[in-house]
């Protein structure tokens, strides 16, 4: 059995890209997720950041609940400010560039803006910590050991701060809608 040339031409090239492509697989993998990298923080961490967000927006509902001035009725506004909670901290938890991650904060903060979160609002006062501290590392360069690990303990910090804003709009949210029930994951 013969190979036609232009079978053989295709399986050549796809060896060489298979080559390739694992060769370089950090650089595609930089390429296709952005600067991300894989996961800076172990499911454990992540796990121990979102009960204290939870805790901290817990409180938080209990002595300020802005429910009656937020706009309910801008659905988009609201599912593209749940996507970009989820994105920053994606972006955080893989140890992206601290510029990257502020993109998504400031996303955040626009969208708390046009559902009618004022400034002196518990998810602004969080996103203003978070700002600052990303502020402050932004252009670090997080490719050497030494800078993952500064970036890791302050993205905790961060991340803490975006976790909280989730969970307190989301508790919110479920104010609005008494008979809602999340479904979990059994």
């Amino acid at each position: 059995m013969t190979i036609s040339p232009g079978v053989q031409i295709a399986l050549i090239t796809a060896v060489v890209l298979l080559i390739l492509v694992y060769w370089f697989r950090d650089r595609v993998a930089e390429i296709v997720f952005g600067d991300a990298k894989i996961t800076l923080f172990h499911p454990k961490e992540i796990q121990e950041t979102i009960e204290q967000a939870k805790h901290s927006a817990r409180s938080e509902i209990i002595e300020d609940s802005p429910s009656q001035e937020i706009d309910w009725s801008k659905v988009a506004t609201l599912f593209w400010l749940g996507n970009d909670l989820m994105w920053t901290l994606d972006m955080i938890y893989r140890g992206a560039a601290p510029g990257r991650v502020l993109q998504g904060i400031s996303h955040v903060g626009q969208y708390l803006n046009d559902i009618g979160f004022t400034n002196e609002k518990f998810p602004h006062k969080e996103l203003e910590l978070a700002k600052t501290i990303l502020e402050s590392l932004d252009g670090l360069d997080t490719s050497s050991t030494r800078n993952a690990e500064i970036l890791k303990q302050h993205y905790r910090t961060v991340a803490k701060e975006v976790e909280s804003i989730k969970w307190f709009v989301s508790r919110i949210a479920e104010t609005e809608e008494p008979d809602f029930k999340k479904l979990r994951v059994k």
